[in-house]
C-alpha cells in the first residue's frame, strides 16, 4: 500500500466511523493508522497485543479495551476481519471487498497470496446467486504449510495434535512444545 493509497484508505475508514455515529477520537485515529501500517508492513496479520504494543509506542495511555472497541467497530463496518489461526487469539486482516480469502501457514503464521484469488471469489459469488440466499461480507481462511516451512522439513505430522495443529509459534512455545 503506497502512501497515497494508505492515506485514502485511512480517510475512508475514519469517514465511515463518523457516518456510523461513532465518536472520532485521536486514540481511534492512531489505532486505525497502526492497524493499516502493521497489515501493510508484515506478512503476518497482527494480533491485538501486537497492535497494543505499536499503539502504546505513540500513546502509552491507550489500553487494550480501547483497541478491542476500535477493532470491533472496524469489523462491524466491514473494513477488517478477525481470523483465528488457532493460536488462542484473533489476528486482524484488512478486507479487500465483500469476500476476502486469507491463506496462511499453520506452522509460522505467514500470510500467503492466492493466485487467481479474484476467480475464486467470483466462483463463490456464482454459487450463491439465487433468490433465497444473499451473501454477506465475510472472510474465508485457508490453512496450509508455506514453502519456507516445507523446505525446513515441516510437515502436517510435525504440528501438535488436535486443535494444536493450528497453533502458531508463540502459542506452541507457551504450551511447552519444543521448537527446532
Amino acid at each position: 500500500m503506497n502512501e497515497e493509497r494508505f492515506k485514502t484508505k485511512k480517510e475512508e475508514i475514519m469517514a465511515a466511523i463518523k457516518e456510523s455515529g461513532f465518536r472520532m477520537t485521536r486514540q481511534r485515529d492512531l489505532i486505525v493508522a497502526t492497524v493499516l501500517e502493521r497489515i501493510e508492513k508484515e506478512d503476518i496479520a497482527p494480533g491485538m497485543q501486537e497492535i497494543l504494543t505499536s499503539v502504546q509506542e505513540l500513546d502509552p495511555s491507550i489500553g487494550m479495551a480501547t483497541i478491542y472497541r476500535t477493532v470491533e467497530v472496524l469489523s462491524k463496518l466491514g473494513f477488517i476481519s478477525l481470523i483465528d489461526q488457532g493460536e488462542g487469539f484473533n489476528r486482524v486482516t484488512l478486507n479487500q471487498g465483500d469476500i476476502t480469502i486469507h491463506a496462511f501457514c499453520r506452522n509460522c503464521g505467514k500470510s500467503i497470496s492466492i493466485p487467481n484469488e479474484k476467480d475464486l471469489v467470483d466462483s463463490i459469488r456464482e454459487l450463491t446467486l439465487c433468490d433465497e440466499f444473499t451473501l454477506l461480507p465475510q472472510a474465508f481462511k485457508i490453512c496450509g504449510i508455506c514453502d519456507d516451512c516445507r523446505s525446513k522439513g515441516v510437515s502436517l505430522e510435525d504440528l501438535p495434535p488436535g486443535r494444536g495443529r493450528g497453533m502458531g509459534r508463540r502459542c506452541r512455545r507457551r504450551r511447552g512444545y519444543k521448537e527446532d
